[in-house]
């Protein structure tokens, strides 16, 4: 593949990867998601029939709870929409002969990047749970810490250089956030959901009234 093929590709599966990042509400809910969940048997699959079939009185704070869960949550869907998108820009650009490596660039990358950030949320939370853990463990009363000495000019602690990945997933556009921030983000992003399965709630109430009434109406 030449360069700029590979660019083209590059840049496609980075916006779409960003997009499933930033919307859950595009192709990949609407049309790969529920086409995976009714044909796949993985058990992150089988919760989501699970709660698909239990209908809108199933316990919408259900979430994975083994690591191994939270490391491939959403790998196949971004895979399968980074492949599409890819697929689509490469053959556009380059014809038929670009569909193949297309298909098989955007789906890497994307499943790359969606595991990467899988494993920072991972790192994230045990990094967050840690320092809960230190901050309510009871100190004891006989050990004392000695004084650290005023800082000035020139005993002031530098700062250490950004690591390698830090600057790689800044240019990507990842932005680093403190661990309160990042709390807020989950609790967000949690109320945001449970109001929209409250809104779908409604509206299977709604319609099943409405069924009744025409039932009723009809006999």
């Amino acid at each position: 593949m030449d360069d700029p093929a590979f660019r083209t590709v590059a840049q496609g599966t980075l916006i779409t990867c960003d997009c499933n990042h930033r919307s859950r509400s595009g192709c990949i809910r609407n049309v790969e998601g529920p086409l995976l969940v009714s044909n796949l048997s993985w058990r992150q699959y089988e919760k989501r029939r699970s709660t698909r079939d239990a209908g809108p009185k199933s316990n919408p704070t259900e979430a994975p709870l083994s690591w191994s869960e939270l490391r491939t949550y959403n790998l196949l869907d971004t895979g399968f929409s980074g492949a599409l998108t890819a697929g689509f820009l490469n053959t556009w650009k380059r014809g038929r002969p670009g569909l193949v490596p297309g298909l098989c660039t955007g789906a890497f990358i994307c499943t790359l990047l969606q595991w990467t950030y899988n494993e920072l949320g991972i790192a994230r939370v045990k990094f967050v749970s840690r320092n809960r853990h230190a901050q309510v463990a009871p100190a004891s009363p006989t050990l004392q810490l000695p004084s650290s000495p005023p800082l000035t000019s020139d005993n002031r602690p530098t700062e250490l250089p950004r690591p390698l990945s830090y600057k790689i997933l800044g240019f990507l556009g990842f932005q680093r956030i403190s661990d309160e921030e990042y709390l807020t983000k989950m609790k967000a992003t949690r109320d945001h959901y449970l109001r929209q399965i409250e809104v779908l709630e409604r509206e299977a109430e709604e319609k099943s009234r409405e069924d009744l009434s025409e039932s009723n109406g009809n006999s």
